[in-house]
């Protein structure tokens, strides 16, 4: 008797194909840039995120489970705010906000990210709305999904703030790896879970992430870094 479902299965090879990325360029890449770490943190969360809905059913229902599933709510309220800060970072590596309101522009990407992040943290955790967690099954999968959250307004215009960058990326510096990336997450999160659970989402949200590690523009034109190759071939 196989201990996970064949659907299961599909999310730990995801969380495979998440983790050995993240290690891979965590190893090998440069640090100095805010972009590149914010991205392999998503990452690493897209990974933590996939094998718990990955053995959810073996781990089973109760507190270790419930346990487990916490950490999943707060990366997402954390950290998918800072995608505006990576998105900024990249427009302003490529050229595509004028110099001098660079800094600017990034100053402010980091204060609506900070901002959007306690927003969420706060509707998530405090009365009257708190998170309340109840357990789900989809083919052979079992997880917690959090009823009483807000709609992701914020959330939905951050990626679509991304989208639009990387679309402009695309036309301006040829880059398109980045704004199919963004593309393919709006779609699998438009697909009901009801009908086909979570993971064309999940799916979705790594190939974003793949997206954006394909970026020449971690790193300002012109530096030693940016002499580097692409994150992915």
């Amino acid at each position: 008797m196989l201990l996970i479902s064949a659907y299961g299965w599909a999310y730990t090879a995801l969380a495979g194909l998440e983790l050995g990325v993240l290690i891979t360029y965590a190893a090998q890449r440069s640090w100095r840039s805010d972009a590149l770490c914010v991205t392999l943190l998503l990452l690493a969360g897209a990974a933590y995120d996939s094998a718990i809905l990955g053995w959810g059913a073996f781990i089973g229902e109760g507190d270790l489970l419930l346990r487990l599933s916490y950490p999943r709510f707060l990366v997402h309220w954390v950290l998918v705010p800072f995608i505006l800060v990576i998105s900024a970072r990249l427009a302003d590596n490529a050229g595509l906000i004028v110099a001098a309101s660079g800094r600017l522009v990034m100053q402010a990407a980091y204060l609506a990210s900070i901002f959007i992040a306690m927003v969420n943290v706060a509707q998530g955790l405090m009365p009257p709305i708190g998170l309340d967690l109840e357990p789900v099954r989809f083919l052979g999968t079992l997880r917690y999904v959090g009823f009483g959250e807000p709609p992701p307004f914020a959330i939905i215009l951050v990626n679509f703030f991304a989208i639009c960058v990387f679309a402009s990326m695309w036309k301006r510096r040829g880059e398109f790896l980045p704004a199919l990336g963004g593309v393919a997450c709006f779609l699998g999160n438009a697909v009901p879970a009801s009908i086909a659970g979570p993971l064309p989402g999940s799916v979705g949200e790594a190939l974003f992430l793949l997206g954006m590690l394909s970026s020449k523009h971690f790193f300002r034109h012109g530096g030693a870094a940016d002499e580097e190759a692409p994150l992915l071939p």
